[in-house]
């Protein structure tokens, strides 16, 4: 097993812990995706947890893929009276590999991939002409920040993660076959103990010398077919 499939087993009981504790954070992360998701559709989760941002995307027919097991396990509890979602460890499950997704969402994932072209080669190979990727990832500017928060343990622990830049992830992109339609960040105020924080997300990303700041940097990309 991996260093990361190792660490976000250890973390998989206090997972869900570690959201209510930052639930400003994951909520705004819920509602940027159903931005860009429509209730019904086919969705991939790649790199789900416990499954809480696939649930709340409302899809006909979700799959969700982690490489940590418990994870899994506790997704798969969790939903199981949802007959819509389907959770899996493995990416050779057969429910994914003869799929082409509508859409496929990766939210704080990509810095955790041991093999990033890897992975986004399989992606590619799951989609379809019509597929939208949508991929987040906290922006490296905070990457500071976020491990002075880590340390005085008000978030929770990374474990092993690279925070490329989204440049690089950009040419990744292109190189596994994708054409990058939309990037930008999103929450410049991750908290709602900051008066204001609802009014300032919603605007702050519009104003050149502020767009930048965010925390939730995103690209949206399409597969290229010839």
């Amino acid at each position: 097993m991996s260093e990361v499939a190792k660490h976000f087993d250890a973390v998989a009981p206090t997972y869900d812990t570690w959201k209510k504790r930052n639930h400003y954070y994951y909520e705004n992360l819920k509602v940027f995706f159903q931005g860009f998701v429509p209730r019904g559709g086919l969705v991939f989760d790649f790199g789900c947890g416990t499954g809480e941002i696939l649930a709340s995307l409302e899809p006909h027919e979700g799959i969700g893929m982690d490489i940590s097991p418990e994870m899994v396990k506790i997704a798969r509890v969790k939903f199981s009276s949802q007959k819509n979602l389907y959770f899996t460890d493995s990416q050779e499950d057969p429910r994914i590999s003869s799929t082409s997704f509508e859409y496929i969402i990766c939210a704080d994932v990509i810095e955790h991939l041991e093999d990033i072209d890897s992975a986004l080669q399989f992606l590619r190979r799951v989609s379809g002409r019509n597929t939208r990727v949508i991929i987040s990832m906290a922006t490296a500017l905070w990457e500071p920040i976020l491990m002075v928060l880590e340390k005085l343990r008000m978030k929770m622990p990374e474990g092993p993660h690279n925070r490329i830049s989204f440049r690089t992830l950009r040419r990744k992109l292109e190189l596994a076959g994708f054409l990058v339609e939309e990037s930008g960040t999103r929450l410049l105020v991750p908290t709602d103990k900051i008066p204001f924080a609802d009014a300032v997300n919603a605007r702050f990303y519009k104003f050149p010398l502020l767009r930048k700041l965010g925390l939730v940097g995103y690209i949206v990309a399409r597969p290229l077919f010839r």
